[in-house]
């Protein structure tokens, strides 16, 4: 039985996937624009990293696993500017990261921070190879009474509320400049209704980790579920669903 995620082996697919990275990208351009340098901190798979490569920005990238950080240059590989995009991945963690004070415009940071250690540490990071006035988005799990098998299997180490998240960043010297819940009604609907027993199945099956597995992989499911979940939108802030989207602001 496989109980545990192996990074990087499994590619990640999906509605509610895209539907978070669009909130990413969305907030990042309205503070930040092409070719601003962004570090992708926590890259997985690569698709996050090819989306702001594609839209002009400049990145650089980090990924604790070895696979991720190969299919993250495989991703960026063939398209305008890839080449030089893949060769600023790297293979790191979050608080260490191997740059110099103020290397970068901007971070963003997609379902992370929950699965680092010591994430006050990756914070002061985040801050110290910003620039002054530099900005840190950062999507993570929501409120720890829905903790489930999902987080099990992701090796989260922690669900966080409003306040802990605002507190990690403001003590790592940052501003807030918006923190808000989202992910209601439909995506909290498709997760504990619908994402929760098919992952079980796959673990009892001993398929949680195969390729590009997903309840969401068809390509036609994909876009009906994206499609579903873009509802969301209209509820953004409410204090419901299952994560947090924040964003920061390093003082000039």
């Amino acid at each position: 039985m496989e109980s545990k995620r192996q990074w990087g082996r499994t590619r990640i697919v999906g509605g509610r996937h895209a539907f978070r990275q669009a909130m990413i990208v969305r907030e990042l351009k309205r503070r930040a624009r092409p070719p601003a340098e962004v570090l992708d901190a926590g890259c997985g798979d690569g698709s996050l990293t090819a989306t702001l490569t594609r839209l002009g920005y400049r990145v650089s990238a980090v990924d604790a696993s070895p696979l991720c950080v190969e299919r993250c240059r495989r991703a960026v590989a063939g398209m305008p500017g890839g080449e030089e995009c893949a060769s600023r991945v790297r293979r790191s963690g979050l608080d260490a990261l191997p740059f110099a004070d103020g290397s970068f415009d901007a971070s963003v940071s997609g379902e992370v921070l929950e699965h680092v250690a010591d994430d006050a540490a990756a914070a002061r990071e985040l801050g110290r190879v910003l620039r002054p006035g530099g900005l840190c988005v950062v999507t993570v799990p929501a409120d720890p009474a829905l903790w489930g098998i999902e987080d099990e299997w992701a090796g989260h180490l922690r669900r966080y509320t409003e306040r802990q998240l605002a507190d990690l960043f403001t003590g790592a010297g940052f501003t807030v400049i918006r923190l808000r819940r989202w992910g209601w009604p439909m995506t909290y609907i498709y997760d504990r209704w619908v994402f929760r027993w098919w992952l079980s199945r796959r673990i009892e099956q001993g398929r949680a980790n195969a390729e590009a597995a997903g309840a969401e992989a068809s390509v036609v499911v994909t876009r009906l579920l994206g499609a579903g979940l873009s509802v969301d939108r209209l509820f953004l802030g409410l204090p419901f669903g299952i994560g947090f989207i924040g964003v920061f602001r390093k003082p000039k």
